[in-house]
């Protein structure tokens, strides 16, 4: 690719982004604005939207709720709505606490998110679709619709909690810890399952694939680099990388700091393995290096045991184009 097709498509895609920030921001008003019919505690109090990414199934977006601000968005058996609270106090309705750590997945009957509290909260907000249709301006109608089809079948009608106190599944030799917040099992979220990923500075993962799912992993803590297809792609607090099906990727730490990430499979599945592989031993949970300890990056072709669990790609596989 040529630097001006380079440069003409970082600008297509920082205005499409923009843009849907724009428009989920209005639906969200709009949500904020209805509340207000029942409740006029929120008559004047408005969600701060920005998208983090997207991709052809998934839309992340990170949402700041002032004091009073409420907001809800619709879904349906082909479309669900994932939030994780990061910071602050929220309630679901009914006076449900939602607190830090904890996610939701609203149900088919909808849900709404607000800030009771007298300080700021942040959540992300994931919408993930049943079929590949890339989020973007013109799409944000079918978003906010939620399409329906009878191909998706029966969806849950009740909001899912992610298990309050559930313990990590431990695992790479207490390199890794796997928190699985939201899954098919547990909340009924097919269309997306949400973990959370928190790694030691040395931790790497070694090139796999997802037949059948994409995966999207989004940093909040730690650097490294990422091969994703042919792609190398520098990675560190705030990137946002959307993995298609079926594509060769891995992770290489810089062994300069811990890892902390938001992951996202659509539809879920792959996140199961992390179930299914034996749990580390005491010993081995308590050998991840201290805050502070910087080990030298490893390589992720070296790790044949253990793999995360991770399906190593089949020799023929090509990198999907992005």
């Amino acid at each position: 690719m040529n630097p001006g097709e380079r440069a003409r498509r970082s600008r297509k895609a920082r205005r499409g982004t923009a843009g849907l920030a724009t428009l989920l921001g209005m639906m969200l008003a709009g949500c904020a604005a209805s509340g207000a019919s029942s409740d006029t505690s929120t008559s004047s109090v408005t969600p701060r939207t920005r998208v983090l990414g997207s991709g052809p199934r998934v839309l992340l977006a990170q949402v700041l709720l002032p004091p009073g601000a409420r907001f809800t968005l619709p879904t349906s058996v082909c479309q669900d709505v994932l939030v994780y609270v990061r910071r602050g106090a929220t309630e679901l309705d009914g006076g449900r606490p939602l607190l830090p750590g904890r996610a939701v997945r609203f149900g088919l009957g909808g849900a709404a998110l607000g800030n009771t509290s007298g300080r700021d909260a942040e959540v992300y907000v994931i919408v993930s679709r049943s079929v590949a249709r890339r989020f973007g301006p013109d799409a944000t109608l079918d978003m906010q619709q939620a399409p329906a089809d009878p191909a998706c079948g029966e969806g849950v009608q009740a909001d899912g909690l992610s298990d309050l106190g559930a313990e990590p599944f431990v695992h790479a030799g207490g390199e890794l810890r796997v928190s699985i917040l939201l899954d098919e099992q547990g909340q009924g979220a097919r269309h997306a399952a949400l973990t959370r990923l928190d790694a030691s500075a040395a931790a790497s993962v070694p090139l796999h694939t997802h037949n059948d799912s994409a995966e999207v992993i989004f940093i909040e803590e730690g650097e490294g680099r990422m091969l994703v297809g042919d792609q190398h792609v520098a990675v560190r607090s705030g990137t946002f990388v959307y993995i298609p099906p079926r594509t060769p990727h891995s992770f290489t730490p810089s062994g300069n700091s811990p890892l902390r990430a938001m992951q996202v499979y659509a539809p879920a599945g792959p996140e199961q393995r992390f179930r299914q592989i034996a749990p580390v031993t005491e010993a081995e949970a308590n050998a991840i290096p201290a805050a502070g300890v910087s080990p030298e990056p490893i390589d992720p072709n070296a790790l044949a045991v253990p793999n995360w669990g991770a399906t190593p790609p089949a020799a023929e596989t090509a990198p999907e184009q992005r």
